[in-house]
C-alpha cells in the first residue's frame, strides 16, 4: 500500500532514520524493533517527533501494534486525514 499523501513515505522515512541512526532508509516491511533495534524510548521519541513532524496527536495505546515503517506511514496519513491536516 502506498501513501495517498505525497512525500508522506519520504517525510516519515526522514523521521524514523534520525530517532534510529540507520544507515539506510527504511522500507515498508521494516520492523522497528527487530529490524532497526528501536526499544520502548526510542518508541516514545519516535511517536513526539511524529507530532512535532506532522502537527498530530498519536494516542499512545496505539504505539503496541504498530510493528514496520509501513504501519508508521500508514497510521501517521490516516492521523493526518482523520485530524485535517496535509
Amino acid at each position: 500500500m502506498t501513501s495517498p499523501l505525497p512525500n508522506l513515505d519520504e517525510r516519515v522515512s526522514a523521521v524514523v532514520v534520525r530517532v534510529s541512526r540507520a544507515a539506510t532508509p527504511p522500507d515498508r516491511s521494516t520492523e522497528l524493533i527487530a529490524d532497526l533495534g528501536l526499544d520502548s524510548m526510542h518508541l516514545l521519541e519516535l511517536i513526539a517527533e511524529l507530532e512535532d513532524e506532522f502537527g498530530i496527536y498519536i494516542p499512545l495505546n496505539e504505539v503496541p501494534a504498530i510493528k514496520t515503517f509501513g504501519q508508521v506511514v500508514d497510521r501517521v496519513g490516516a492521523l493526518l486525514q482523520e485530524q485535517g491536516r496535509r
